[in-house]
């Protein structure tokens, strides 16, 4: 089995926490209305199945930087109505988040983004460690804090989910530009 830097395989522990993720941006996302859905940062591609096995009309496109990974070969060549981008900023520099988000903007000012970073406290230092993956948050560049920043600045937040400091998931949509 190959191994890919930054693709998290859950193990039987955290696949719990995943499928946790992943109901709550598909519920905040509201997936079960017919739209087609980016997941940019797809790894394994375990939005779109679980999305499938609960048979939502809507359409998950995977796209990772790992070409075997990914349903198409260029993100911004594609439509689309939302983007979900789940723990993925982190590895990217300020400049590089700021960068995507105006790319995205041009492509669609009208997207709606769903983006979930992982708090990177202390708790998910422990589970991290508890549920097998020691590596976690590995490669960080931009700390969620900062991270929040930056969407805030540029979007509209329509709606915020917390869960326990482990994680926050965004609802966003563009600012206008004037």
């Amino acid at each position: 089995m190959t191994k890919y830097y930054n693709v998290t395989r859950p193990n039987i522990l955290s696949i719990f926490y995943f499928n946790l993720l992943y109901k709550k941006i598909i519920k905040l996302g509201s997936f079960n209305k017919k739209k087609i859905i980016l997941d940019f940062g797809s790894g394994m591609g375990t939005l779109k199945k679980l999305n499938k096995k609960l048979n939502n009309p809507s359409t998950i496109i995977n796209y990772d930087i790992i070409k075997d990974l990914s349903d198409i070969k260029y993100w911004h060549k594609s439509t689309f109505d939302t983007i979900v981008i789940s723990q993925v900023f982190y590895l990217f520099s300020e400049k590089k988040i700021i960068s995507t988000l105006n790319k995205l903007y041009s492509i669609n000012p009208k997207v709606e983004i769903i983006c979930a970073f992982s708090s990177q406290s202390i708790f998910n230092k422990i589970g991290s460690y508890l549920l097998g993956h020691s590596d976690a948050h590995e490669g960080t560049k931009t700390n969620p804090i900062v991270e929040r920043r930056i969407l805030l600045k540029k979007c509209n937040l329509l709606e915020e989910i917390s869960f326990f400091s482990l994680f926050r998931i965004l609802r966003l949509n563009f600012k206008k530009k004037n």
